[in-house]
């Protein structure tokens, strides 16, 4: 009876090229050959189906054909780094539109009303940030009651001030709302690039919610922005023209999360 021939592994395989042996001689490394197709069109590659003695590292110059066609993926930041990165470069946008706007609602605000709308918006602002942020790291996004609740949330930017402040509707309340409005959206899309460009830097399995996530965040940003340069107090105007910047940019935040979606 003759002796069974013991069977060799894939990795003993690859150990055997890359020593540079002649397979062909061992009656394991034959047998493999015969059972293992991924093994014998490497070694066809090579020529060991010839009996010929396969050159010095030749599992290296496999790895080397194999790896020519593949895209190096980008370390990814820790989400300290990827956070602390992204809450200076938005207070460097926050600075920039305060310059550039002045602080004139700031001081037509009462104190209790300075705190409710900053501390809503900035809530806001924080978990749905950190939110997309952990959309950008395969298996750590939120659990549904926190998605839940960061809409929740989102809806109280916008019917807040109907809280804070009186229904006065000003006479330009049509053409001063839309400049408002337009000065919130320029700062919310500046805002959207900076968190956008943060995320891309990660792996988005669910774009959709990445993008919702991120518009809401800089549109809270903005909402922030406008409350403190704007200085018309009045419960209509800040929800229409601070809080539609919250929506629409949301919004466009799912567009873009849909067609990075398509693209991918």
């Amino acid at each position: 009876m003759s002796e069974r021939i013991r069977a060799m592994s894939c990795d003993e395989f690859d150990a055997l090229l890359d020593l540079g042996n002649p397979f062909d001689q061992s009656d394991e490394a034959r047998q493999h050959l015969q059972e293992c197709p991924r093994c014998r069109e490497l070694a066809a590659a090579f020529g060991g189906g010839r009996g010929e003695s396969l050159p010095a590292s030749a599992l290296a110059k496999a790895q080397t054909a194999a790896l020519r066609d593949l895209t190096p993926v980008r370390p990814l930041s820790s989400p300290f780094v990827a956070a602390s990165g992204t809450l200076v470069a938005l207070a460097c946008v926050i600075l920039a539109s305060l310059l550039l706007y002045g602080s004139h609602g700031w001081a037509a605000r009462l104190p209790w009303q300075r705190a409710s709308s900053y501390l809503g918006a900035g809530s806001v602002l924080v978990l749905s940030l950190a939110a997309a942020l952990r959309e950008r790291v395969p298996g750590s996004s939120l659990p549904a009651p926190w998605r839940y609740a960061v809409a929740a949330l989102a809806t109280l930017v916008w019917t807040g001030p109907f809280m804070l402040y009186q229904f006065q509707p000003e006479t330009r309340f049509w053409p001063h709302g839309a400049a408002c409005c337009c000065n919130g959206l320029l700062v919310g899309v500046v805002s959207g690039m900076v968190i956008w460009l943060a995320l891309r830097r990660g792996y988005l399995l669910s774009p959709l919610r990445t993008g919702w996530f991120a518009g809401v965040a800089a549109g809270c940003l903005a909402f922030i922005v406008q409350e403190t340069y704007c200085p018309v107090v009045e419960s209509g105007h800040s929800a229409l023209w601070h809080g539609g910047v919250v929506a629409i940019l949301g919004t466009a935040g799912l567009l873009m999360g849909w067609r990075a979606l398509r693209s991918e």
